[in-house]
């Protein structure tokens, strides 16, 4: 009985993760093999056509391309900065509560926001970024920061570090306070700096 009981319980759940995640992927593989017709509203089932034009499509290796420089260079930074940040927010000092909150914002922020926020900043004509940059004379022109692909690119990172490093330093920060501090008590006994307490403790 009690035994059916949470089987009941847990239903509620169970449907609503087929609604919201098993449901789309099986729908997007289903569309993947079909050829559509907008303003038809028809579905011709092609098979593995789709596939067989990506894989032949030029352009796929370009993406691939693209995702992998986003992926490695974001991540690597957003890990970087996010324990550093930690490192820094880890240590006893006069409004770190504060400190704390402030460092969280950017990923508090709603991502339409900050999506809406950053694309007026990149703005060729009327955004901030080439106004303070052309007024401290770092550049001499306006530049198209997201229609330029170099540009894109590099404005892409940027954006994506600023909204995620706060995450990975919440992470790493998690992981720091769990590191009994007679570990560090001990190390300085023995003589350890920052640095080879960072190394050396942070990697067991």
């Amino acid at each position: 009985m009690e035994r059916r009981l949470g089987y009941i319980l847990l239903l509620p759940a169970i449907i609503t993760i087929v609604i919201v995640a098993v449901y789309p992927i099986f729908d997007v593989i289903r569309l993947s093999l079909t050829e559509r017709f907008l303003t038809l509203g028809i579905d011709n089932f092609i098979g593995l056509d789709n596939y067989i034009k990506l894989i032949h499509d030029d352009r796929l290796l370009n993406a691939l391309k693209n995702t992998i420089v986003f992926t490695t260079v974001s991540v690597s930074i957003e890990l970087l900065l996010g324990l550093l940040i930690a490192l820094f927010i880890n240590n006893p000092f006069s409004g770190k509560g504060l400190i704390r909150a402030s460092v969280l914002l950017p990923w508090a922020i709603p991502t339409v926001v900050s999506a809406k926020m950053w694309a007026w900043i990149f703005n060729t004509d009327f955004g901030i970024l080439n106004y303070l940059l052309i007024s401290a004379g770092i550049i001499g022109h306006k530049y198209n920061w997201l229609g330029e692909p170099h540009l894109a690119m590099f404005s892409a990172i940027m954006v994506d570090v600023w909204k995620t490093t706060p995450f990975a330093a919440l992470l790493l920060l998690a992981g720091l306070q769990v590191i009994p501090d007679n570990l560090y008590k001990a190390a300085s006994i023995d003589g350890a700096g920052s640095w080879q307490k960072c190394c050396h403790i942070l990697s067991q």
